[in-house]
């Protein structure tokens, strides 16, 4: 959901049954199952780092009376790790997504029938494109947030748990080092945040009154036609099509500008050590 102002939940009963975190714990079970099976990936993964460390002190003859034949054992060792993270991969995102998608053809079926009980004075403030944006774009978030958000939210825990384990026993005057962009780094991700969900809830606007036009259109084409005005028609949606593609392309610009900003500042620290 973007905002109060455009969203589903206007749309949808109150009552505890209708809250996001219900959903969310409808499904506990299957993040939880995916939350493990991300624990088991980044385990996977840290250990592939150690081993890789220990196969180039052995290439690099920093290991005493280490020969060639030594580096095979963590290169097999690092093969076997690789597929094992690759299913649990796949398993994770099964669970997770699945439980997004599930999550929205709930709430889909909520919304269906909620709009079905809801009076004329509803459809008199509500226009049919943006109640149509809200059933298809709106939701479409929703799945985003209940399914990659949440999954990705677990991972980032489990990996910086990992890559702090790896970091601190290798150098920890380096680790403390690497954090010293981190106040920076949650300035720079809350601007950044800001920004985008203005230019969000704008896409969510135009993309409401483009599909208003269609549908309206659509429904009276047989006047359209009538009246002979398919010219003035058709330059009115190109213009309500290219005002929905400028605001798209803000909130694109601004998403390809975030992570090479924030990749920058996060890599300051060690080009300066």
């Amino acid at each position: 959901m973007t905002s109060k102002a455009h969203s589903v939940a206007p749309i949808l009963p109150n009552g505890p049954q209708s809250r996001l975190s219900s959903y969310l714990w409808n499904f506990a079970p299957r993040y939880l199952m995916g939350g493990l099976m991300l624990l088991c990936f980044q385990v996977a993964m840290n250990r592939i780092d150690w081993l890789s460390k220990q196969a180039i002190d052995t290439i690099f003859g920093r290991i005493p009376s280490a020969t060639a034949r030594d580096a095979m054992q963590p290169a097999v060792l690092m093969l076997g790790l690789a597929v094992i993270a690759f299913i649990v991969r796949v398993a994770s995102r099964m669970y997770c997504f699945n439980a997004g998608r599930d999550i929205e053809y709930q709430i889909r079926g909520k919304l269906l029938s909620r709009l079905h009980r809801l009076g004329f004075s509803f459809y008199r403030r509500l226009s049919a494109g943006e109640i149509m944006s809200r059933a298809t774009s709106d939701l479409t978030q929703i799945r985003m947030l209940t399914g990659f958000g949440i999954m990705n939210m677990i991972n980032i825990v489990f990996a910086l748990a990992s890559a702090l384990q790896v970091m601190i026993a290798i150098s920890p005057r380096l680790t403390a080092v690497s954090f010293t962009t981190v106040p920076l780094l949650m300035l720079i991700t809350r601007s950044f945040s800001g920004q985008m969900f203005q230019r969000t809830q704008k896409v969510q606007q135009t993309l409401g009154k483009l599909t208003e036009f269609v549908q309206s259109n659509l429904a009276g084409i047989r006047v359209v036609r009538s009246f002979g005005v398919e010219a003035n028609t058709e330059k009115r949606f190109e213009e309500m099509n290219q005002r929905y593609l400028d605001t798209t392309l803000q909130l694109a610009k601004l998403r390809g500008l975030m992570f090479p900003v924030t990749g920058a500042v996060a890599a300051l620290p060690s080009s300066t050590t």
